[in-house]
């Protein structure tokens, strides 16, 4: 039988036998705790006994007491007198007897005080009844009376007693139901113990019976165990020596720098990488001393040999090296002892690993993050990098400035901090929708950005956003500008242009104004005074009959004069057409193109007699000037052979559009070359909020289109208009 099962037969045997002899003294432990509540029950029982005897006697006590009481009373013995003052002294004497009995239970002692109260007050009422007695002061009638009185406070009495008595009839009869249940457990732990008991023994001796079988089986396997264990030595030696051949073949060809060397540091074996690391043959290591190979090794590494030939394990994960040439090495290394006996190893296992080419990538690595950091640190806009959760986990030195934090303090805070409070959940919202969807995108070109510093002033920022991905999840890095100047100067700018429309719109107001003028100056005066002259000449003509020659002068002079005044007419007609006030904007331009087709011998096509009383003044002049610098440019630059004017009231707005069949132009070439009158026409359109719109291609003609908006009722009345 194995030792191992000996021992555990042994150790099943003792713990039986142990609980063998715990359980009788467990038994006799919780027997003692029942006995104990057993007695104790008992003790209440009796102590409740005791309280219903007590009451017994209390309430013979009364009666005795009422008695003796009434018969004084009635017959005026004195021996009844004698014998009511025992009785009251029994009385309170049994009283206070009860209530030491009854001092763990506040409803009896309730009842008790009540008792208490009730029988003085009998007392005291038998007490005045004796003393008129004795004074021969009452009647029969009031001594009749005085009786009965006494009677019901004796039934009183009785009644309270009675209460106290059913209390601890309840008390007496919980009490007989514990102890009866005491004792039952009593008993049933009784003969559970002994069960157990009998049941422990018989295991005992069945397994005691087992164990002595086992034992002379085991006597059996013995002596083949021995031949068996001789057999096990044989093969654990070879074993051993087939381990020995692969530990050796395994350090030779391990993927790693490895050394076996013994107590003297002479080398075992090394594994070929090993040999080419240090640039020599294997056969140059095997016998040969480490020191006297690498006689420049450091004392410190001298010591660690020492001290892992002692037992210790050693490693390094990082170990500089300088070699007598100079030349640096980086190795990582761990040195362990093997074999030996007696805690005392036969040699030491050297692994190294060479990382210099890791560690100068490394620096390399350090050195670019420097540079980036230094690129960071020294750019002229802020950035700022965060996590899906909207920290702030990089912010170079110009985003601290520009937002009025120190170095390093924006690192660990929410992005919305940097983020006007009343924008913060619309910024939260927008950053959502980028991490959902990243993608390299300009901020603040069509929308006002502003930025919060730490003192609670805001500036405008622009923002050009950008997703990295890294090993922590997606990184939105924000490049964040400060444009207040810009702002500043876009303001500035913005109400230079308002000054110089301004400027413009006087003017173009101050020059219509002086082409009214001196169209009426030349319309009023000078038309007149030359056709004052006309008629002078006519009538000189008269005047001279007979010669011939002087009259064709003079007619020719009075025609010259007809033409000049007509040439006058017609100027003062262009500077200011009279006929847009008097007629409105249709007449007048129908006139204008018909007198441009019959002065320049090109076909005018004019579509547009409209109701155009909805234009104001300055509305209808900015039109008719627009058509007139439109049909200018179609005749002079455009080489047009035909030309159409439309006029048109489209919805809310009014439109006129003149279309020519001309050579055409690039717009997008003449955009940034635009002459003055286009830009006359810009703004004047601009003036009254209206549009223009040009188009033309190379071969296709020239368009031009203005529109003005139509102002109120003549809005509706145009839609109503056209709904008819």
């Amino acid at each position: 039988m194995p030792i191992q099962n000996q021992r555990a037969v042994h150790a099943q045997a003792f713990s039986r036998l142990a609980l063998l002899l715990a359980i009788p003294i467990a038994i006799g432990l919780v027997m003692w705790l029942v006995a104990r509540f057993a007695d104790r029950r008992a003790q209440l029982v009796e102590h409740t006994l005791q309280v219903e005897v007590s009451l017994e006697r209390l309430t013979s006590a009364i009666d005795t007491a009422e008695e003796s009481g009434r018969g004084y009373l009635l017959t005026g013995e004195d021996k009844f007198l004698e014998d009511y003052n025992v009785d009251l002294d029994d009385l309170r004497k049994e009283i206070s007897t009860i209530a030491d009995l009854t001092a763990d239970n506040p409803a009896q002692q309730k009842n008790v005080l009540k008792l208490r109260e009730e029988l003085e007050a009998r007392i005291s009422i038998y007490q005045s009844s004796i003393d008129e007695y004795l004074k021969r002061r009452s009647d029969p009638a009031s001594m009749k009376s005085q009786i009965d009185q006494q009677r019901e406070l004796l039934a009183t009495s009785k009644g309270v007693i009675r209460e106290m008595e059913r209390e601890e009839q309840r008390l007496l009869s919980s009490r007989e139901s514990a102890l009866t249940k005491a004792r039952s457990d009593f008993l049933g732990i009784l003969v559970i113990g002994y069960a157990v008991i009998v049941l422990i023994v018989t295991s005992l001796y069945f397994s005691v019976r087992r164990h002595s079988l086992q034992s002379a089986v085991a006597a059996a396997r013995l002596s083949r165990l021995n031949a068996e264990l001789d057999d096990r030595v044989r093969e654990r030696t070879a074993l051993l020596k087939t381990r020995e051949d692969l530990l050796n073949t395994f350090v030779r060809y391990v993927p790693a720098a490895v050394a076996m060397l013994d107590r003297d540091m002479r080398y075992v074996q090394v594994s070929d990488r090993w040999a080419l690391e240090y640039r020599m043959d294997r056969s140059q290591f095997e016998g040969n001393s480490h020191y006297d190979l690498f006689p420049d090794i450091p004392d410190r590494w001298k010591e660690v040999h020492r001290r892992c030939l002692a037992g210790e394990t050693m490693r390094s994960e990082e170990d500089r090296w300088v070699h007598q040439d100079g030349q640096v090495s980086w190795l990582r290394w761990e040195i362990r002892p093997w074999g030996g006996q007696d805690h005392k190893p036969a040699g030491i296992l050297i692994f190294t690993e060479d990382i210099t080419a890791r560690k100068e990538l490394e620096e390399s690595l350090r050195e670019s993050e420097e540079t980036v950091r230094t690129l960071l640190d020294t750019a002229a806009q802020a950035i700022i990098a965060i996590d899906s959760d909207g920290t702030i986990v990089l912010a170079n030195r110009q985003a601290g400035k520009m937002f009025g934090y120190g170095q390093g303090e924006l690192i660990g805070r929410q992005l919305e901090t940097l983020v006007p409070v009343r924008l913060r959940h619309l910024h939260q919202s927008r950053r959502q929708d980028f991490n959902m969807y990243p993608a390299s995108r300009v901020m603040g070109s069509d929308l006002d950005l502003l930025g919060l510093r730490k003192d609670g002033a805001e500036f405008p920022i622009e923002v050009s956003l950008s997703g990295v991905h890294t090993k922590r999840g997606l990184l939105a890095v924000s490049f964040v500008s400060d444009i207040t100047a810009r702002k500043t100067a876009e303001s500035a700018l913005r109400e230079s242009e308002q000054r110089l429309r301004a400027l413009a719109a006087r003017l173009l107001s101050a020059q219509e104004e002086d082409r009214r003028n001196l169209a009426r100056e030349l319309h009023d005066d000078i038309t007149q005074q030359l056709a004052l002259l006309s008629i002078e000449l006519g009538r000189l003509g008269t005047e001279f009959p007979e010669e011939a020659l002087h009259r064709k002068r003079i007619e020719a002079l009075q025609q010259q004069a007809s033409r000049v005044s007509s040439e006058v007419r017609r100027i003062s007609h262009g500077l200011h057409p009279s006929v847009i006030t008097d007629f409105g904007l249709s007449i007048a331009l129908e006139e204008f193109c018909g007198e441009f087709e019959r002065g320049h011998g090109i076909t005018v096509v004019f579509d547009g007699l409209v109701e155009d009383s909805c234009l104001t003044d300055t509305e209808a002049a900015c039109l008719y000037r627009i058509a007139q610098e439109s049909l200018r440019n179609a005749l002079i630059h455009g080489q047009a052979k035909k030309i159409w004017v439309t006029l048109q009231a489209a919805g809310d707005m009014f439109e006129l559009k003149v279309q020519d069949n001309g050579v055409g132009f690039s717009v997008e070439s003449r955009r940034s070359r635009a002459g003055l009158g286009i830009l006359g026409m810009t703004e004047r359109i601009r003036l009254v909020n209206g549009t223009l719109d040009i188009t033309s291609r190379p071969g296709h003609g020239t368009s031009v289109t203005a529109t003005v908006p139509l102002h109120g009722d003549w809005r509706h009345e145009s839609q109503n208009s056209s709904r008819r």
